[in-house]
This record gives structure tokens, sequence and C-alpha cells, in this order.
């Protein structure tokens, strides 16, 4: 009986080819997806645990109080410089806040401000950053002067060009004078060196002059710019 050739016919080359190219890009797809789920979950962690830490920040600044008399209702100063606890106490600032001796991996710090003139409320901007390489001890935000742009509300200017690269995308920004927080979400290269454009227009002063915001930048893993978030309440003393 003469046997069919079809049954015994195998994979060509090319079919072979073809089938390894395949799981070959679909296994480099699926690899790629690993890192990126890393990192939002890293993310998701750190975001939950800055939650925590702000809350405790705010318990902390109940606790250890704020010298009113040092406060103003049109101006921002670090928490630092006004609470009222014995400077000696620093570690108020570390998280976590245990007497063992364990690695600190976060810390605080605060600006605050009155709201209004006579006022005992106090608006506190809470910063949660991370304790990087162990540096430890809190860092207040870096003071930038900046002024409106005058077509656009949405857009501020940075007055001293030298100072354009402490603001990137990404930033976050408290006007010093009525304590609102911005994101930076756009940077402009030259020639419209030293423009930024924020989440929301500009609510702050409009002093050609130039107005102080307090910059802080967003964490990046082994950057200089450690801040996770920034949060705010307002506290009445």
């Amino acid at each position: 009986m003469r046997k069919n050739r079809k049954d015994k016919r195998g994979f060509s080359l090319t079919e072979v080819l073809l089938a390894v190219g395949t799981l070959a890009i679909g296994t480099l797809l699926v690899a790629g997806v690993f890192p990126v789920a890393i990192y939002f979950a890293a993310d998701s962690t750190e975001q939950t645990i800055a939650a925590v830490v702000a809350n405790e920040a705010f318990a902390k600044i109940r606790i250890y109080g704020v010298d009113l008399s040092k406060v103003k209702h049109d101006s921002c100063v670090p928490y630092a410089d006004v609470r009222v606890t014995p400077g000696e106490v620093e570690d108020i600032f570390l998280y976590p806040s245990t007497n063992e001796v364990v690695d600190k991996r976060y810390y605080w710090s605060a600006l605050c401000r009155l709201t209004g003139a006579g006022s005992r409320e106090v608006q506190a901007t809470v910063f949660v950053c991370r304790n990087v390489a162990g540096a430890g001890g809190p860092v207040e935000p870096a003071p930038v002067l900046v002024k409106p742009d005058s077509g656009l509300t949405d857009r501020l200017q940075i007055i001293n060009p030298t100072l354009f690269w402490v603001i990137n995308e990404g930033y976050s920004l408290v006007d010093h004078k009525t304590g609102m927080v911005y994101k930076v979400e756009e940077k402009y290269p030259p020639p419209e060196n030293g423009l930024i454009r924020l989440d929301k227009p500009w609510q702050g002063s409009h002093d050609l002059v130039g107005e102080r915001v307090w910059v802080v930048g967003p964490a990046t893993p082994g950057g200089r710019s450690p801040c996770i978030a920034v949060y705010q309440e307002v506290i009445r003393f």
C-alpha cells in the first residue's frame, strides 16, 4: 500500500523562524512590562507611606506647637524656625518615629503661615521626603524669585536666569504669600528661557518686581530631589 507523503511533512525552516521570532517578540514585550510594574508598585508604596508620614507630621505640629508671634499671614516660614519645642528635639522630623535604633528612611519638613491677620489658624504645608543616603534632617524647599508672564495666567518667569536649572517639570511650587501649591507642567527652552507652565492659573502676586516661591523637586531614584509628596492642612491653635 502506498503511503501518503503529505502525512510525513514537518515544519519548514521559514515556519520555524517565524514561530521563534514571534515568541521572541512576545517575550521581550512581557519582559518590558516588569520594570514598569515594579516602578508603579514602588511609587504606590511610597505614596501610601507618605500619607502616613504627613498625618504624623500634622499631629506633631499640633503637639509641639507653633509660636504664633513668629508666623505671618502674608508669607511662609519654615516650621523649624517657629516651633515651640526646644531645639534639642531634632528627631521629630524623622520617620519612623520610634526610640529604637532603626533606619529612618523618611523625614518631613513644613512651611507655616497664618490664614489671616490676627488669626490663630496656621496653614501648614508638609513635604515628605526620602532620607537619601542617610542624610537625615529636614531640608526646606529652595526659594526662587518669579514673576507672572504678561500674556498667560499659567506662566511664570524665573527672574534669575542662573536659577533656571532649579525648577524642572514635575516640581512643586508653594507661593510664599498665599501658600497655594502648584505643579510645574512644562519648562520652555530658549528662546523662551526662564518660562514655566503651571497646572493651574497663578493666583499669587502680579508684582513685576518678583515674588518668592518655594521649590521642591519630585523623588528620583538616587537623585538629589527626594520629595515624595506635598500635603497641606489648616491647624487651629
